[in-house]
C-alpha cells in the first residue's frame, strides 16, 4: 500500500487485468481511447478501478485527509467487466449503433417528434417489490421519466401492454388486468390478459365477449390521443371493431391468414383516435360474432401537443428469454415478431432488455450457455430490424439464493453479447456488487427477495438517465 499527501500527485500505470484499489480521498484523471485525458472523477472514502482489458495510465491527485492506494489482482467482489471510467453504471457500446437514437431524442428535445423506447424484461422491469399490486407504478421508467421531465425534455409511460400486468396473483386471468395497473379501473365482459404467444413478450389482451365491453385505462396526466395496436387475425377469427366510448370506430380487423392461429400472415394494425384532456381512455372491442375472440396487443396515451420521450413497460413476472422467443417452434409467429416484423404497427427507437434474474435462480433450469444462445438470437432478431439494442444487468440476487459466482457467468455471457454486437450495457451489477450491499443501502425491498424496492428503481433510473445523457453527448 502506497501513501500519497496532499496536493501531491502521481502517476500510476495499472495493467490490464489488474485492479487499482483506492481508500482515502483522491481525484483520478486517466488516458482513454486515443490518447486524451479523462476526468476527473473523485474519491471518497473507497474505490476499486478495473480490471480492464487494456492497460490503463492514471494519474492520482491526494486530496485533504491524503490516500493510500495499491494494485491487486482481480478478486470475486469486481465484476471483470466493470469500467468506472465511465457514468456510473454505465458502460457505453460503439456509439455508431446508437445514432439513430440519439438524434431520435435531439428532435424530442428540439419538439420535432416523440422518441418511443420499450423495456422487455421480467418482474424487476415490470416494477415489483415486496408486494405486486400497482407494481408499473412503482417501476424504474415512471423514476426515468421524472428525471426526464425534470432535466432534459418532456416524459411519458402512459401505456398499457398485456404482459406488464399479467399477474393476478393466483386469482385468475380476468383479475390480471388492474390487479398490477391502478390506471385500469374497470373491465367489461369477456376482457382478460391471455398468453398466446403472439403479443409483445408472448401476452396479449383479448375480448371473449360478443358483447361491447368497455374498458377503462385512466392516464395519471392530461392525454388527449391513443394508440391501439391489435392483431388482425387469420381464418376462423372473427372480425371486429375497436372503439371509443363515444362509438367512434376507429380500426377493424378482418380475417387474411391461415387457420392455425398464429399464421404468418397475421400482422399487427394500429388505430389512432381522440380523447379528452385529462379524461378517462376506453379500449373497447367487440366481436362480430362466436368464435375467436378478438385480440389487442396494447396502446399508447400520450398528450399531441408536446414531443415527448414515450416509455413502455412490458416487463411482466416471471419470463425469461425463452418468453421472447416462439412459443411453438412449428409457428412461424413469435413474441419478438411484434416487433421486429416489417407488418407490424408496434415500432420502437429503442429496445431494453432487462431480465437475467430468473436464469440464475433456475427459474426456468437453464444453464449459462443456453441463456446466451436465446439471448443472443433475441438481440439478432432486434438488430436485424434495425432496433438499438440496451442491455441492462439486473442487481445481483441474494448468496443465500444463488451464490455470486454462479451469477456472474450469465452475467458473463450478456458482456459476450454486448461485446460482439457493440451494445450498450447498464450494470446494476457490477455497480451494486452484492445482494446484501445493495439491501444494507435500501436498494432491495428485502434481505432475499430479487427485487428492488422503490430507492433501488430510482437509482437504475438514474443509470439509464446517465446513459441518455451519455449517448447525446457523444
Amino acid at each position: 500500500m502506497k501513501t500519497l499527501t496532499a496536493p501531491d500527485k502521481t502517476g500510476e500505470l495499472l495493467r490490464a487485468g489488474k485492479v487499482l484499489d483506492i481508500t482515502g480521498n483522491a481525484l483520478l484523471q486517466w488516458v482513454g481511447n486515443g490518447g486524451a485525458l479523462q476526468g476527473p472523477i473523485k474519491i471518497v472514502s473507497s474505490k476499486k478501478m478495473g480490471p480492464f482489458p487494456t492497460d490503463v495510465q492514471f494519474i492520482i491527485t491526494a486530496l485533504p485527509e491524503n490516500c493510500n492506494y495499491q494494485i491487486i489482482d482481480h478478486t470475486n467482489d469486481i465484476s471483470p467487466m466493470e469500467d468506472t471510467r465511465f457514468p456510473t453504471g454505465v458502460v457505453p457500446g460503439v456509439m455508431s449503433n446508437y445514432v439513430s437514437l440519439a438524434n431520435c431524442i435531439r428532435r424530442t428535445i428540439a419538439g420535432v417528434s416523440n422518441t418511443r423506447i420499450l423495456v422487455c424484461g421480467d418482474s424487476r422491469a415490470a416494477g415489483e417489490t415486496d408486494i405486486d399490486t400497482n407494481a408499473i407504478s412503482r417501476s424504474f421508467l415512471v423514476r426515468l421519466a421524472e428525471l426526464l421531465n425534470n432535466g432534459l425534455c418532456a416524459a411519458g409511460w402512459q401505456s398499457h401492454y398485456g404482459t406488464s400486468n399479467r399477474n393476478d396473483n393466483g386469482n385468475g386471468a380476468s383479475v390480471a388486468m388492474t390487479y398490477s395497473d391502478a390506471r385500469i379501473t374497470n373491465i367489461g365482459s369477456g376482457w382478460s390478459a391471455f398468453d398466446q404467444g403472439t403479443g409483445i413478450c408472448g401476452s396479449v389482451i383479448n375480448n371473449a365477449s360478443t358483447i361491447f365491453g368497455l374498458c377503462n385505462f385512466a392516464p395519471t396526466v392530461v392525454t388527449d390521443t391513443i394508440d391501439v395496436f391489435y392483431i388482425d387475425g387469420g381464418a376462423g377469427y372473427d372480425p371486429f371493431n375497436i372503439k371509443l366510448q363515444d362509438g367512434t370506430i376507429i380500426g377493424s380487423a378482418a380475417p387474411n391468414g391461415v387457420a392455425n392461429g398464429l399464421p404468418s400472415g397475421t400482422s399487427i394494425k394500429k388505430a389512432t383516435g381522440l380523447a379528452s384532456l385529462g379524461s378517462n381512455v376506453y379500449v373497447p372491442a367487440a366481436r362480430a360474432g362466436s368464435g375467436s375472440n378478438a385480440i389487442i396487443v396494447g396502446w399508447e396515451c400520450y398528450d399531441s401537443s408536446k414531443k415527448q420521450i414515450l416509455l413502455s413497460n412490458a416487463g411482466i413476472g416471471g419470463t425469461y428469454v425463452d418468453s421472447w422467443l416462439a412459443k411453438n417452434p412449428s409457428q412461424a409467429w413469435h413474441a419478438l415478431r411484434a416487433l421486429t416484423d416489417p407488418s407490424s404497427a408496434v415500432k420502437f427507437d429503442a429496445v431494453i432488455l432487462d431480465y437475467g434474474t430468473n436464469h440464475w435462480l433456475g427459474y426456468p433450469a437453464k444453464t449459462p450457455d443456453d441463456f446466451y444462445i436465446k439471448t443472443l438470437l433475441a438481440v439478432d432478431k432486434l438488430r436485424t430490424a434495425n432496433i438499438p439494442v440496451i442491455i441492462h444487468i439486473p442487481g445481483p440476487s441474494a448468496k443465500v439464493t444463488k451464490p455470486i459466482e454462479f451469477q456472474r457467468l450469465f452475467v458473463d455471457k450478456l458482456y459476450l453479447i454486448a461485446k460482439a454486437y457493440g451494445l450498450l450495457v447498464v450494470d446494476s451489477f457490477s455497480a451494486w456488487g452484492s445482494h446484501e450491499n445493495a439491501f444494507s443501502n435500501d436498494w432491495m425491498s428485502t434481505s432475499v427477495n430479487p427485487h428492488e424496492s422503490v430507492t433501488g428503481y430510482a437509482l437504475k433510473a438514474q443509470y439509464f438517465f446517465n446513459a441518455i445523457e451519455y449517448l447525446l453527448q457523444h
